[in-house]
């Protein structure tokens, strides 16, 4: 069997919360970027960076990563490119409503 190999071109995991075990923290998402990256004239990271590294220092496989990496794209593009932050319940009601009715 031939191993699979990782990509490459993945940026190095920062992490901006601290880590836990539990799956119930969708808050941590949004944490600001710490002061030293601001200060360094550097962007904060973006939305699916941050859970890029989460997932990576959760240590979840590369494919899982890039299921949840593609349904959290697939949720924003249904809302118009809109931040998660920004939507509520009922956002996410209508998007799985989306999925089971119209899809």
């Amino acid at each position: 069997m031939i191993p699979l190999k990782r990509r490459t071109n993945a940026p190095a995991a920062r992490v901006y919360a601290p880590a836990s075990d539990s799956c119930s923290e969708p808050a941590s998402l949004y944490a600001e970027s710490p002061d030293e990256d601001s200060a360094q004239g550097r962007p904060p990271p973006r939305l699916l960076d941050q859970l890029r590294d989460r997932l990576r220092v959760k240590h979840y496989s590369i494919r899982t990563e890039d299921a949840y990496l593609d349904w959290v794209r697939r949720y924003i593009r249904f809302h118009n490119k809109q931040h998660p932050r920004n939507l509520g319940a009922n956002a996410l009601e209508k998007f799985l409503t989306h999925l089971a009715v119209d899809r």
